[in-house]
């Protein structure tokens, strides 16, 4: 009798961690697989603030900036101080969304530049084809595409 429930629950287990390593895998395959987007003009954009803001000069910020034509999608993270944004290139630039912040407040701020390590090493997530993660992710694409 004990052997009996010593098999089953062992079974159950086996079964239960299959299906949820299946389930990871079709997640991480359905994440990572290209989507075509029509981003080809859309560009990323930060702003620095070197000032603590309250809640109500980060909703002017963001006002602000998503008054702008050509603004896709505006983020205000005030823990870190930064103003993330979405733009249409030929519609907007970062310097004129820069001087609109600047003009609609005494800010000390800053636009955010990357240097040329920065471009030049891609996607932050996957910093080179060394690491951990490119190997996973660039692994389980391969096997299941």
């Amino acid at each position: 009798m004990k052997k009996r429930i010593i098999i089953k629950s062992l079974l159950w287990t086996l079964g239960i961690s299959a299906t949820l390593f299946i389930v990871l895998i079709v997640h991480i395959y359905m994440v990572t697989k290209p989507v075509k987007y029509d981003n080809a003009d859309l560009q990323l954009a930060r702003i620095d603030f070197r000032q603590d803001l309250d809640s109500a000069q980060a909703v002017d910020v963001q006002h602000t900036v998503m008054a702008m034509p050509g603004i896709v999608n505006v983020f205000m993270n005030r823990h870190d101080r930064t103003l993330v944004y979405g733009y249409r290139q030929g519609k907007q630039t970062s310097e004129q969304v820069y001087q609109a912040v600047m003009r609609s407040g005494n800010y000390d701020a800053e636009r955010f530049v990357l240097n040329e390590k920065q471009q030049s090493s891609g996607c932050p997530v996957m910093q080179g084809k060394t690491s951990f993660l490119y190997s996973i992710s660039n692994g389980l694409h391969e096997l299941l595409d």
